[in-house]
């Protein structure tokens, strides 16, 4: 039988999780709507890029910068793994990962494994992100900045509070995960973006 404080600590969580998948379907849907628009512009340039592209590589890199907010404490908490598991409607990394480097990982062997394991496939994540990081801050190339501003803004606010959310999906929050929010993938692409358009609109 549960007490009331287990009670109100499991109605808690459900809450936390239920938010961030409103907040993250809101943040999807901006994506997506950057994602048509770029398959518009992009037809003529690069015929096989499209909106499902666009978004899979948004979802590489915010599920990413998700497991670098929970090891920033040096082990993952299973009620992080769940939420981070959600957003994969276009994309896995995990999936990603061990097509790429012929491993079996899923996600809740992140909860369990030996940290050092862990340590080191997160790195080789990391490795095999960076070129679809670029690729995807490119696809903003095309675009002046009047054109996606006010989108990409709503995005990165939009990313920013399901980080801060997320880092009190485990009850609590530390010093060290503020700056891994702030040090992420996806907060740093948001800051290669921002440079990209604000250097085409000189």
């Amino acid at each position: 039988c549960y007490g009331k404080h287990n009670i109100r600590q499991i109605t808690e969580e459900n809450m936390t999780q239920e938010m961030f998948l409103k907040m993250y379907a809101s943040a999807l849907s901006e994506v997506e709507g950057l994602g048509g628009a770029f398959e518009k512009e992009m037809r003529n340039i690069e015929k096989d890029f499209s909106k499902e592209y666009f978004c899979w590589m948004f979802e590489n890199l915010l599920q990413y910068s998700l497991l670098e907010i929970s090891w920033v404490d040096g082990k993952i908490d299973p009620r992080e793994v769940l939420i981070t598991n959600k957003v994969t409607k276009y994309g896995d990394v995990l999936s990603l990962a061990n097509s790429v480097l012929n491993t079996k990982f899923h996600w809740e062997d992140l909860i369990d494994a030996d940290p050092d394991s862990v340590r080191k496939f997160l790195a080789a994540i990391k490795k095999i992100l960076e070129p679809m990081q670029q690729t995807f801050v490119a696809q903003f190339a095309v675009f002046d900045k009047n054109a996606v501003g006010d989108s990409l803004d709503t995005v990165i606010k939009g990313v920013t509070a399901l980080f801060v959310l997320f880092m009190h999906s485990d009850g609590e929050s530390s010093d060290e995960e503020k700056e891994a929010i702030k040090n992420c993938m996806m907060i740093e692409t948001f800051a290669l973006i921002k440079m990209c358009i604000d250097h085409d609109d000189d």
